[in-house]
């Protein structure tokens, strides 16, 4: 080792590629919380004493890109400064260290009234006790069905690599005080999981902002309760909650309608699965709760959680709140087994509004090759899964795979809409008008699509969904 730290930026154009920063007594690069730019690009960071990149203001991160780094004493991440988000800023995981940002001590990380903050597919937040997400101005938590957006403890080594330095360890209930989107705040959350909040009986997910849009969404291992939503009036879907302490999900007033969310092992205090106060006035459809304390609880009405079933639904299948036979809901997979008795037993109509499921999958997927009809809860029996490895930017490739049983797989692309259901592939999430076949690849192997580096592209919305055909069972697609 060969001093405090490798590199100390003092307000210079720091510019550094293709190198390698190595054992320091401190860490390996010290961006001293600067405002001016830098460019560290391709650079290994690897055996230093502190933590790999110190000190970075989320402003200046965009200047990091394809860094790597690996034991380094006091985490392989980059650790963020005590200053809060006072402009518009936009967090990629390329411009992080194995995708995690490490907020110092047990601080909050403040979005102030005025600033906006963007967090894109693959970003890991994490923090001390009992450190959050403090919102007060737009944030648009950005994920995928793979990979979501994570806020979690820094003990939590599920997600990114070793944040704090300390060997794999895992984290414990009540670690952080989450997402807090205060009344004043706006923006998106798709795809965001919150991993091991509840510190200071504070909810994982507080949203008491009513023009925040949620879908996809999920709270587990919360020392408190789950998911807390205020005034929502826009239907929220596809929300998971497990494992919280209290109340998995809890709607304080508001008419958003709750659709196809999954809430299971919560309330081990004595709490709700879905509970609502005596404001909400929507209702609850194509729902599991299940082995919660109480499952659904404080409704006026069987109509509130159940309604009218569709007339090619089972009578009474709008929810669930008996053993939906999860495949390993110890471990955290929700998705529902082949005996699964929510397979095919919600209402149509209400999934074919909601489109997709928590991981992107379509809705009103076949589990026979037969006519499409909706499961319940967050997660369809989907037998392929589609993901993806790039950035959605011009010049860029991105990288896709289905995985699952054999077969081929054809994808297309086209605008984003659609609502077709089209058995026995479920929705057709792209416009039929403009849909366009790109290629026929076997499951398992990789497809790629290169960006055209044409200005002309950016800020263009464009979806891609994989037609499976079984080849072991031809009758039976997805």
């Amino acid at each position: 080792m060969f001093g405090l730290r490798a590199v100390l930026a003092e307000g210079g154009a720091l510019s550094l590629a293709h190198s390698r920063i190595s054992e320091y007594e401190g860490p390996g690069l010290d961006l001293n919380s600067q405002t001016t730019a830098i460019s560290i690009l391709d650079c290994d960071i690897d055996a230093n004493a502190g933590v790999a990149i110190d000190n970075a203001r989320i402003s200046i991160l965009v200047g990091l890109d394809g860094n790597r780094a690996s034991g380094n004493l006091q985490g392989d991440a980059v650790r963020g400064s005590l200053l809060p988000v006072a402009g518009n800023e936009e967090i990629l995981a390329r411009n992080l260290l194995n995708g995690t940002l490490r907020v110092p001590g047990g601080a909050d990380l403040l979005v102030l009234n005025g600033a906006s903050l963007t967090l894109r597919k693959g970003v890991i937040l994490n923090w001390k006790s009992p450190g959050a997400l403090e919102v007060f101005g737009p944030l648009n938590a950005l994920g995928t069905g793979a990979p979501p957006v994570v806020l979690t403890s820094i003990a939590d080594d599920e997600f990114g690599a070793d944040a704090a330095g300390d060997g794999q360890t895992t984290g414990t209930p009540g670690e952080t005080r989450g997402l807090r989107m205060r009344v004043e705040s706006s923006g998106t959350l798709k795809h965001l999981r919150v991993r091991f909040a509840g510190a200071l009986n504070a909810a994982a997910v507080l949203v008491e902002s009513p023009t925040t849009t949620v879908r996809s969404v999920r709270a587990d291992r919360s020392g408190f309760s789950g998911i807390r939503l205020f005034d929502l009036n826009s239907p929220t879907v596809n929300l998971i909650a497990d494992n919280d302490a209290q109340q998995g999900i809890l709607l304080e007033g508001g008419a958003a309608d709750i659709l196809h969310a999954t809430s299971v092992n919560n309330g081990i205090d004595g709490n709700d699965g879905i509970s609502r106060n005596a404001f909400y006035t929507s209702v609850v459809r194509n729902s599991i709760s299940w082995n919660n304390a109480a499952d659904l609880a404080s409704f006026a009405s069987t109509a509130e959680i159940t309604g009218p079933p569709a007339s090619n639904a089972p009578t009474g299948a709008n929810n669930q709140t008996s053993d939906p036979l999860f495949v390993d809901a110890a471990a955290g997979d929700l998705s529902l087994d082949p005996l699964s008795p929510a397979i095919d037993a919600g209402d149509p109509a209400i999934a074919i509004l909601v489109g997709s499921d928590h991981l992107e999958a379509p809705r009103l997927l076949s589990a026979t090759g037969g006519a499409s009809l909706p499961d319940l809860g967050a997660l369809e029996n989907a037998r392929w899964q589609i993901g993806f490895e790039g950035e959605e930017a011009i010049a860029e490739v991105l990288d896709f795979t289905v995985t699952g049983d054999p077969g081929l797989a054809l994808f297309a692309y086209g605008a984003p809409g659609g609502g077709t259901v089209i058995d026995p592939f479920g929705v057709l999430l792209i416009d039929p008008q403009v849909l366009k076949q790109l290629q026929f690849v076997p499951v398992g192997s990789l497809y790629s699509v290169p960006v055209p580096n044409d200005p002309v592209f950016v800020g263009f919305n464009v979806g891609i969904q994989a037609f499976v055909v079984d080849t072991l069972n031809p009758s039976s697609h997805s």
